[in-house]
């Protein structure tokens, strides 16, 4: 019994360097953009599992030269006497994923419009004296290197306006006499 125990302590670091060593193959595998068996096996779903809960078969796309630019979107409200100005935040870590996640939408030419009208609608949902609203869409331009080196910044542009105006009349009535 205390030779087998002896084996085992012996044998466990070479262990924990084998599964390390395997782990990184299989991130490398994952940076690579490569499967390194068909998913088709059983060892190749195993394996498959395996890079999803760990993450090794991410592509590490944030380091490609082609990175998308940061988008947010500013609302303009009027109110009849006054424009106030909202930012969209929210609180929380989740809520912000989501967020970005609907921006990030907005590179989609045909989403643009129908998402600024729901934009529009959650403004007026906020603000009942609402008249006007003004999504601004607009995109984080990130300078190259040798831009920044002279003397360029990162900047934010305008990269479209919608404009969304409060209905007189009641719902449904549109287009009867």
């Amino acid at each position: 019994m205390l030779q087998r125990t002896e084996a085992v302590r012996r044998l466990a670091p070479l262990g924990l360097i084998s599964g390390a060593v395997l782990h990184l193959v299989l991130v490398s595998f994952g940076a690579a953009g490569k499967i390194p068996v068909s998913e088709a096996t059983a060892l190749g779903r195993a394996i498959g599992a395996y890079r999803a809960y760990t993450g090794a078969d991410n592509a590490y796309g944030f380091f490609a030269p082609g990175v998308a630019s940061e988008r947010r979107v500013v609302l303009h409200v009027y109110s009849g006497d006054h424009w106030q100005s909202i930012d969209e935040r929210f609180q929380g870590r989740e809520s912000n994923l989501r967020l970005s996640t609907v921006v990030g939408m907005l590179t989609d030419p045909n989403l643009r419009e129908p998402l600024a009208a729901s934009w529009a609608a959650r403004a007026f949902g906020s603000f009942p004296g609402a008249r006007l609203v003004l999504v601004e869409i607009k995109v984080y331009l990130v300078p190259s290197m040798r831009e920044l080196r002279a003397g360029s910044r990162p900047r934010w542009r305008t990269e479209g306006f919608f404009s969304f105006a409060r209905s007189t009349s009641p719902v449904g009535s549109a287009g009867r006499s």
